[in-house]
């Protein structure tokens, strides 16, 4: 049997509109857990200037 989802595939797809319609980054906390949409624009945007460099980094 598998578990419960955190978020409904329908809430999903509503965030991901509003997220590309108003270029916005959509957030919702359920039981301690953020799960956030960030627009098509704005994910694109993240794999060209990611935070780490791939392989990461050395400390």
């Amino acid at each position: 049997m598998t578990a419960t989802a955190v978020v409904k595939q329908s809430d999903l797809k509503r965030m991901a509109a509003v997220a590309n319609e108003q270029n916005v980054c959509v957030e919702i906390e359920i039981d301690g857990r953020i799960v956030r949409v960030l627009p098509a624009a704005a994910a694109k945007q993240q794999e060209r200037n990611p935070f780490a460099p791939k392989g990461g980094i050395d400390l």
